[in-house]
């Protein structure tokens, strides 16, 4: 479902040459680009492929992410941000952003910001009633911007847990 964006492609995104769209399949290659440079900045690496991110985004009945792009009119996509809808048994349909992520030298251009009205859109679109999305430590930037221009809640009361593959099988018996 294409979601129409006419705030997002206002004139100033327009006149930096930057535009906002949902992704498509062929987006993949860019969005693991992207997705490999964010692993980077945040100490990280990252198991997953085009493949995965064809079939999990694109090839599924019920697609497993919603995903938007940036692109430059002469750079091609140069950001992207992926969400999922979850659940809450205390507000009902949510929608988690997992990734934003804006190439070094387009930030502080608007980018982001139209990233995230995408998927804020997005998410009201659908009935969510709440939108997630954990921040790293280090990234006081972000953060500063999420709590004093987006108006968004730090939560300091929720801890994040983790398992991988191999811990939740050890857990469940199977290995």
């Amino acid at each position: 479902h294409i979601l129409s964006l006419p705030t997002l492609l206002s004139p100033f995104t327009m006149q930096h040459g930057y535009s906002v769209r949902p992704a498509a399949k062929s987006d993949c290659t860019d969005i693991l680009r992207l997705v490999s440079l964010l692993a980077v900045f945040e100490k990280s690496k990252t198991d997953i492929d085009v493949k995965t991110l064809e079939r999990d985004g694109f090839e599924l009945h019920n697609p497993r992410f919603k995903a938007f792009v940036a692109e430059h009119e002469k750079e091609g996509v140069i950001a992207f941000a992926l969400a999922f809808q979850n659940y809450s048994t205390w507000k009902g349909a949510c929608v988690y952003l997992e990734d934003l992520y804006v190439e070094e030298k387009h930030r502080g251009k608007g980018v982001g910001t139209a990233l995230l009205k995408s998927v804020t859109e997005y998410a009201l679109s659908i009935g969510s009633q709440r939108l997630d999305w954990v921040c790293i430590d280090f990234n006081v930037r972000a953060q500063n911007y999420y709590e004093n221009v987006v108006g968004a809640k730090k939560l300091s009361e929720w801890y994040l847990y983790r398992m991988d593959t191999e811990q939740m099988q050890k857990f469940v018996g199977q290995q």
